[in-house]
């Protein structure tokens, strides 16, 4: 995965606020940090029990195999989905 140049930039400072202790952090970055965060709870939410339903029953055993391949797929298109412009405004929302 990779992030915006912008977002990884340093901001640029001031003498005044290299005395500071800590800089405050960019609203931007909070923002980020705070759906990845929502992202890994309800992913862990979620695939707990599938995990459970997928050990237990036989004929949906196959659900791990499912969820590597599709990750297998995507970053094979990686590329590809960089350049898929019409995503841009779902991600502006986020």
């Amino acid at each position: 995965m990779t992030f915006p140049a912008w977002w990884l930039s340093p901001r640029p400072r001031s003498p005044a606020s290299e005395d500071a202790a800590a800089a405050p952090v960019r609203p931007d970055k909070v923002g980020v940090l705070l759906v990845l965060f929502l992202f890994a709870v309800l992913t862990v939410t979620t695939l707990r029990p599938l995990w459970a339903i997928w050990q237990e029953d036989p004929a949906l055993s196959h659900g791990p195999l499912l969820a590597v391949g599709t990750g297998v797929l995507l970053w094979m298109r990686r590329r590809e989905l960089r350049r898929w412009e019409s995503a841009w405004p779902a991600v502006e929302v986020l």
